[in-house]
């Protein structure tokens, strides 16, 4: 006799039994339709008594914190890979297809970022190429990142890690919100199919899941209660956006690369940032280090930058339930104090001081490297504060 409902695990793909999530294998809701209607029947007891009546506080089991937490650091994650491959690609074809760069160095800056922000690995360029062979690695260099979805790093392997977190906790997002991340993930699929297709076309595509992106947050700020989950999914965000701005910092500042032609590198920095207009607006003037730093590292009024995401997660981090009543502050707690500390602390003239024996600027790199660590700190310390399931599982709030 059939169940009225259940779930039924699915294989990841056609003609083949195997339904491991390793594999691509899906648990989905399954139901077995009457022939004729049916009179609606519930398990939800009609109370007039203005006690019960009352609205449940204590709904979050921290599984479901958790997984809210990484879709939150893989959206910000995904976000950023695609901002970086979007100027990527825009300075691929105004610098190298219409020949304003014979050798693709702005490009090649862009690819070292993009590796170096995603965890890959950086391949040497060749030596003694012609014009028409440089295009063609730089080129190859892109691709993986745009169609690729089994590489970590990748901006399809990222979508399918947020996709999977999301699904874990589907019934926690509006509809409105949920048919955004069923958008983003029909785009992924699109990415991952696209093969042999033009790398113009990759603009548009870009720009798409980036609005998408943009839509699912503008919705969870309007559509989420702000309690734990809302507090656990925008901290996954904040983390994740401080630690990605300070490693693309890492990679196109510290080292005195392109330096001759600085102010490009800097103008696709605050592009690839999202900073570009604002900087222009602000201060009416070509970049320069010291703004460029002012506005993304140190500036606590702006929504995109190091200081800002840090003020934010420590606001978070003070409305997050605690486990016994005492006014000590927690781990994540000292550790946001002290890297806010550290960051007010700053003067922005030494960090962008470039030293001539090393051509580095130290100070710089030895601020984004403590930083770096803290903020590893603090993701670590909410996990094993909040998101621990060797005992039984408890409730956020």
């Amino acid at each position: 006799m059939a169940m009225p409902g259940g779930l039924t695990r699915s294989a990841g793909r056609n003609n083949t039994h195997s339904v491991s999530n390793s594999e691509g294998g899906v648990s989905k809701d399954t139901w077995v339709l009457a022939e004729n209607s049916v009179p609606y029947d519930t398990l939800w007891e009609d109370s007039n008594d203005p006690y019960e009546l009352a609205h449940d506080e204590r709904n979050l089991p921290s599984r479901a914190g958790e997984n809210l937490f990484w879709a939150g650091r893989y959206a910000e994650r995904a976000e950023g890979t695609a901002r970086i491959l979007r100027r990527s690609l825009r300075v691929y074809f105004s610098e190298v297809l219409q020949g304003m760069s014979i050798d693709g160095a702005q490009l090649q800056l862009m690819l070292d970022t993009l590796y170096a922000v995603t965890g890959g690995e950086v391949e040497e360029p060749q030596k003694h190429r012609n014009k028409k062979q440089q295009t063609h690695p730089l080129e190859k260099k892109l691709i993986p990142f745009l169609r690729g979805s089994t590489i970590p790093g990748t901006l399809g392997f990222t979508l399918k890690a947020f996709s999977n977190s999301c699904f874990a906790v589907r019934d926690l997002w509006s509809y409105d919100s949920w048919r955004v991340i069923q958008t983003i993930e029909t785009q992924r699929l699109n990415f991952e199919n696209s093969k042999k297709r033009p790398l113009e076309k990759y603009l548009d595509d870009l720009n798409e899941l980036l609005t998408q992106m943009m839509a699912l947050v503008w919705l969870n700020l309007e559509s989420m209660t702000r309690q734990a989950g809302w507090l656990m999914l925008d901290t996954g965000r904040r983390l994740e956006r401080s630690q990605w701005l300070i490693n693309v910092i890492q990679s196109m500042l510290v080292e005195s690369k392109m330096e001759t032609q600085l102010t490009s590198k800097l103008e696709n920095l605050l592009a690839a940032t999202g900073s570009l207009v604002t900087h222009q607006r602000r201060y009416r003037t070509q970049p320069r280090v010291e703004t460029v730093l002012e506005l993304i590292l140190l500036d606590e009024t702006y929504p995109r930058s190091v200081i800002y995401q840090l003020d934010r997660v420590q606001s978070h981090a003070a409305l997050l339930p605690e486990k016994t009543s005492h006014s000590r502050l927690r781990e994540d707690q000292k550790l946001l104090l002290q890297a806010i500390t550290k960051l007010k602390l700053c003067d922005v003239s030494t960090l962008a001081h470039l030293g001539s024996e090393t051509s580095k600027r130290e100070d710089l790199e030895e601020l984004l490297k403590d930083l770096t660590d803290i903020i590893s700190g603090i993701s670590e310390h909410l996990t094993l504060y909040y998101f621990s399931h060797v005992s039984p599982n408890h409730l956020l709030a």
